[in-house]
């Protein structure tokens, strides 16, 4: 039986990505945000903390309509293929309750945009919206 939603829960449909210095986006979907500590194997094949978080990715859609967003990214985009200072951004990624009164926030700190993909096409249906889906490389994940 699925659990009661109940007006105190945090939501996975009510999220938002602030990129500072570049745009406030509206994504339609974000994938699953990974924050994981390196490792060290010891001699009695025991495990032990590496002290220190491994980089990471998080990729999201964006509708293709929204085209200052994607503009947005795509110069940011292009400064980071080129390697210019300062490519680099903070990202607040923000969940809440259905009430506001509950939020998950996570400072995505060093990120910049990897890879971008246009979705595939087809001339079937009454077709579904158009996406573009970009993959963030981030330096490290901190809770805010």
């Amino acid at each position: 039986m699925k659990e009661k939603i109940l007006p105190g829960h945090i939501l996975t449909n009510k999220f938002r990505l602030k990129v500072e210095g570049v745009a406030d986006l509206e994504p339609t979907s974000v994938g699953s945000l990974k924050d994981e500590t390196t490792k060290v194997e010891l001699p009695d094949s025991t495990a032990a903390s590496g002290a220190r978080r491994k980089a990471t990715e998080l990729t999201f859609k964006i509708p293709a309509h929204h085209v200052k967003q994607i503009a947005a990214i795509e110069a940011w985009r292009i400064a980071a293929a080129s390697g210019l200072p300062g490519y680099k951004h903070l990202v607040t990624y923000t969940k809440e309750s259905g009430d506001g009164k509950n939020k998950n926030v996570r400072a995505l700190i060093g990120c910049w945009p990897q890879s971008r993909v246009d979705m595939a096409a087809e001339m079937k249906g009454d077709g579904d919206m158009d996406e573009v889906e970009y993959t963030l490389s981030i330096d490290e994940v901190a809770a805010i």
